[in-house]
């Protein structure tokens, strides 16, 4: 028993080693020229997941959940669908945010209003 798993050991790590992931000294391809970009914070914050178009709210699925009051655009791909404030029911990844103005759909993402340019 000792002697076949002995065996397995060896026949795995001679397969790593020749698959290349014994480390050969290299961590990648290197790129030629090319540099990262600096890391950013992301201009998303979340996306909204359902819709009451009769009460006039939202429940919005957050990356950081938001303070109640703070104002969020609403925006499918680059088009501005409408303006939500968040309300006082917050749980988990989730808020209930009242539609100021337009029609925000399901899929919808949001950020503050701080970092939307003016139109």
């Amino acid at each position: 028993m000792v002697t076949i798993l002995k065996c397995a050991v060896a026949a795995a790590l001679v397969g790593l080693s020749v698959s290349g992931c014994a480390g050969s000294g290299r961590s990648g391809p290197v790129a030629s020229g090319v540099t990262a970009p600096p890391p950013r914070l992301a201009d998303q914050y979340g996306q909204v997941v359902r819709v009451n178009r009769m009460e006039r709210y939202v429940v919005l699925e957050c990356a950081v959940l938001p303070k109640p009051g703070d104002r969020f655009t609403v925006y499918d791909g680059i088009e501005r669908t409408g303006v939500v404030r968040i309300g006082t029911w917050r749980s988990g990844r989730f808020a209930i945010a009242e539609v100021e103005e337009g029609y925000p759909q399901p899929g919808n993402w949001f950020r503050s209003e701080a970092d939307t340019p003016e139109r």
